[in-house]
């Protein structure tokens, strides 16, 4: 409620940026990196600032549950050419 949620936001930055040398990023240069990470940030203080609105009833795990079907919404529907 309070519209805080760059705290959120810069916490997680903070914490994926502390992981991006990971080998798996390898091949990815830091601009692109730069949108993955900031991306995927902001999906997570979306999903979160919609867990509050509706009064946090779902837990963690069913949380978790939505991400992931959203994720496969994206992934199938979103970016189809």
């Amino acid at each position: 409620k309070s519209g805080c949620e760059e705290i959120i936001l810069n916490s997680l930055l903070i914490n994926s940026m502390k992981r991006h040398n990971n080998p798996s990023y390898i091949d990815t240069d830091e601009k692109e990196l730069d949108y993955l990470i900031n991306g995927i940030c902001g999906f997570l203080v979306g999903v979160l600032r919609v867990w509050i609105k509706h009064g946090k009833q779902e837990t963690p795990e069913e949380l978790l549950e939505i991400i992931n079907r959203m994720n496969h919404t994206v992934s199938d529907n979103l970016f189809k050419t």
